[in-house]
């Protein structure tokens, strides 16, 4: 009899152990959170450049069930993919985001809700879209020493680029130029022609496809 109600109790116990498992969740198991990627730009320097990300290793290589995308603040679902994608900033663009401006943009993993959780966001990733507008520096010419051009709409700076005497190719010259005016006396010591052009330059602005190069002239040094 003894043996039969200790049976009874430890079977209870049993019982009450597992419905007090199956009350905290299945023995305890917490869900875990996905990675958090890593984001960066590619070609950056261009007037689109591609938001790159990578999801990294998984916990229990578990792939994330989408993305989410923030562009200064505003969420956007985007396909899911795999593990690692791009997004072209192309998009941008069709959403009506045309106008020069400072864009923040970070991503996230997103889990099921249940036995795995949303990433933390990426680190953030900013860059400058840049409108069509910018255009060629006109009017290029050579007055005594000095190299002149008419300002180019929109345009930040200039740079210079150059093919010396006996040469075929252009170089770039020196750093970025904020005036419309270079002096050229130092090509002195090269006796010879020399051809020059100027590029207009801006960060806020592209030419659209078009060339941002003003005429050739020429500096001849006897």
């Amino acid at each position: 009899m003894k043996k039969q109600i200790k049976f009874i109790l430890v079977a209870l116990m049993i019982m009450l152990c597992a419905i007090m498992l199956v009350a905290c969740g299945g023995g305890g198991t917490e869900p875990f959170q996905q990675r958090k990627p890593n984001a960066w730009l590619k070609n950056e320097n261009s007037y689109l450049p591609e938001f790159y990300w990578s999801a990294g290793s998984m916990l229990n290589n578990t792939p994330p069930t989408g993305w989410v995308l923030s562009i200064n603040g505003a969420e956007q679902d985007i396909a899911y993919d795999g593990y690692f994608d791009t997004f072209s900033l192309s998009h941008l663009v069709e959403w009506g985001l045309t106008e020069p401006k400072t864009y923040a943009i970070k991503i996230k993993a997103l889990g099921n809700g249940t036995t795995f959780l949303d990433s933390d966001w990426s680190d953030t990733i900013t860059f400058i879209m840049r409108a069509v507008g910018l255009t060629a520096p006109t009017n290029a010419r050579v007055s005594g020493k000095t190299l002149l051009w008419d300002a180019a709409e929109k345009a930040d700076g200039y740079i210079l680029f150059i093919s010396p005497a006996g040469y075929t190719g252009f170089s770039q010259y020196g750093e970025l130029i904020t005036e419309t005016s270079r002096l050229l006396d130092w090509l002195d010591d090269s006796p010879g022609t020399h051809r020059i052009f100027i590029e207009s330059i801006s960060k806020y602005y592209h030419s659209g496809g078009t060339s941002v190069m003003s005429e050739i002239v020429y500096y001849t040094v006897l």
